[in-house]
């Protein structure tokens, strides 16, 4: 029959000369602070980043409750400054639909009133309709802001 050695305590490692042990009580305590500060980071993130654009995307929430809504702006290296919003819809998104045509022109009112939209050079709309073990189906429509009708135009 063979036998192992156990000379060595079971579960514990040979130590390295001048190698120090850091106790489970501060490596808990390590974690904890680790914790609250990723996410007070995150917290700050949410509210410079994407804080600006809470407004619209309560709007959106209040005149499409079921469609999920996230805004968000900016601009990608050597881009046009972009403000982008998805919505998900409960049917095929088409661009000649009445509901998608119905839906851009209130998008397009609730950004005039709840963001800067002369700020931007493209308003991007991105409407989704996912499909249970399916592809969702998308559609994206981009529109010059300048060339927008003005609102007062009716």
């Amino acid at each position: 029959m063979i036998q192992a050695d156990t000379s060595e305590t079971r579960g514990s490692a040979p130590s390295l000369p001048g190698e120090r042990e850091i106790p489970g009580r501060w490596v808990v305590i390590g974690l904890l602070l680790f914790g609250v500060v990723m996410t007070g980071g995150m917290w700050v993130y949410w509210k410079l980043h994407l804080g600006p654009f809470l407004p619209l995307q309560k709007a959106l929430f209040e005149a499409y409750p079921h469609s999920a809504p996230q805004v968000a702006g900016g601009r990608h290296k050597d881009s046009p400054l972009i403000l982008r919003v998805v919505l998900n819809v409960p049917f095929t998104p088409r661009r000649d639909s009445p509901e998608i045509r119905g839906m851009i022109e209130r998008i397009i009112e609730l950004a005039r009133q709840h963001q800067r939209l002369g700020d931007y050079e493209i308003l991007e709309m991105h409407f989704v309709h996912s499909i249970p073990e399916r592809l969702a189906e998308r559609l994206t429509v981009e529109l010059k802001v300048a060339e927008l009708p003005s609102a007062e135009k009716g």
